[in-house]
């Protein structure tokens, strides 16, 4: 009987997870692997999680206080910064427009639109290249995608709600906790890291340089100071949201082929609250030096900062090209994406960190590449701009102190909170086939 039972259970495994053929791609592989993998070793978490209490920065916490802290204040502060990152475009928006900065106020609406913009044509291009959907169905889906397109910039809101609502559930109703935390994971789980991903650098990142921007290269008595605080306050709620995106995104990627789920006992990697805040230190710091670099030769050089960036992506965007396995449209998309994102910070998606010298030395690539441009940019434009303005020696000074306290949060980070990149260099030793 037990054979029996056994028999029934492979075979409904084999039906839950199908046997892969040799013609699929590797991006297939690589996310059906990963989620397999993933999902079980978060079964066995959680159990360990709701049976015990737990640490968080080595204070071991009640199980509802844990599950506080691990599920619902991230939801929170995710559902905040959105909210705030939206309503601050949206209110210095109309400053512009009373103000009489037509220009300005344009720019601050595209911003702000542009995610919804780029879902709805993603989504019509689906639509319209779907062998098995007819003409007419496809029309009355592409008119209901253009009639709902205000509706897809405030969609993520109840994607972040009903998440705090089943965590929630999972604190007061006990006996179904599992249940419940097994719904908050299911929610957005394909891509949601990408879209968050999407929605940050194609809002957050440029309202925050052009806010910066308008703040920097605008006269001291041209702007009231209703004006000049809805613009402090959209570059920090934009800065916080990019931040957080960001840091939520390479804790919980599965995008890292250097980061392949292992079980528990091979793997030292751990993303408790401590690891957390200081990588939200780190990259809140060096996208303020990027951020601060570009806004301020911006303000001298109006024009050459474009090139300066359509080069710094196009660089990068090409050896992510090249260095990808396998070469379509969809790859190619992203890879140009990600040469945008490369602008603002450095992120690891599906690239071969396999080695750890071969990561050290994208880091170490990345950030000098990056830091040359910097004091190139600063200091072209502090010895070209007007010494008669006040913000040209805050923000040499404060440029120089975020870059150089980023590398130190990253080097403390890296080598001893998150010391992984020791156990790939065990890992790589020796045979090692990258997956």
């Amino acid at each position: 009987m037990l054979a029996s039972c056994k028999d029934i259970s492979i075979s409904n495994a084999s039906k839950k997870f199908p046997k892969m053929t040799t013609q699929d791609t590797t991006d297939q592989i690589e996310y059906i692997r990963t989620e397999a993998e993933s999902t079980k070793s978060w079964a066995n978490e959680e159990i360990q999680e709701l049976n015990s209490s737990l640490k968080i920065c080595c204070v071991p916490l009640p199980r509802r206080l844990f599950l506080f802290v691990k599920y619902i204040a991230p939801t929170l502060i995710l559902l905040v910064s959105f909210v705030a990152d939206i309503g601050s475009g949206i209110a210095v928006a109309v400053t512009h427009y009373k103000d009489g900065h037509i220009w300005w106020f344009t720019l601050t609406v595209i911003f702000i639109l542009s995610p919804a913009v780029m879902f709805i044509a993603h989504a019509i291009l689906k639509t319209a290249t779907n062998p098995e959907v007819n003409l007419k169905k496809k029309l009355l889906w592409i008119v209901l995608y253009l009639c709902t397109g205000g509706g897809l910039l405030l969609w993520p809101l109840w994607g972040y709600v009903k998440k705090l609502i089943y965590a929630i559930r999972a604190i007061t109703d006990e006996e179904n906790s599992t249940i419940h935390l097994e719904k908050f994971h299911s929610i957005g789980a394909v891509n949601n890291s990408m879209q968050e991903m999407l929605k940050a650098f194609l809002q957050s990142a440029p309202q925050l340089l052009l806010q910066l921007y308008i703040l920097i290269s605008s006269p001291p008595d041209s702007q009231d100071t209703f004006t000049i605080a809805a613009e402090v306050v959209s570059i920090l709620f934009s800065l916080n949201s990019l931040t957080i995106v960001v840091v939520h995104f390479e804790v919980n990627s599965k995008h890292h082929p250097s980061r392949s789920p292992t079980t528990n006992e091979q793997n030292p990697e751990i993303n408790d609250l401590c690891c957390v805040a200081i990588e939200y230190l780190w990259w809140i710091c060096s996208i303020t030096s990027r951020v601060l670099a570009l806004a301020f030769f911006a303000s001298v050089f109006k024009w050459w900062v474009f090139v300066l960036c359509a080069i710094h992506a196009a660089t990068i965007s090409t050896c992510l090209i090249f260095h990808h396995p396998s070469y379509t449209i969809q790859n190619f998309v992203i890879a140009i994406f990600m040469g945008f994102v490369y602008i603002f910070c450095f992120v690891e998606y599906k690239v071969d960190f396999g080695r750890l010298g071969r990561v050290v030395g994208l880091y170490i690539l990345y950030y000098s590449f990056t830091f040359i441009q910097n004091i190139c940019m600063v200091v072209s434009a502090f010895c070209l701009s007007s010494h008669e303005a006040s913000h040209r020696v805050p923000i040499l000074v404060l440029h120089f102190v975020c870059f150089f306290f980023a590398i130190m949060l990253m080097l403390f980070y890296l080598g001893l909170l998150r010391p992984f990149y020791l156990y790939l260099l065990k890992k790589t030793r020796p045979n090692l086939t990258v997956q």
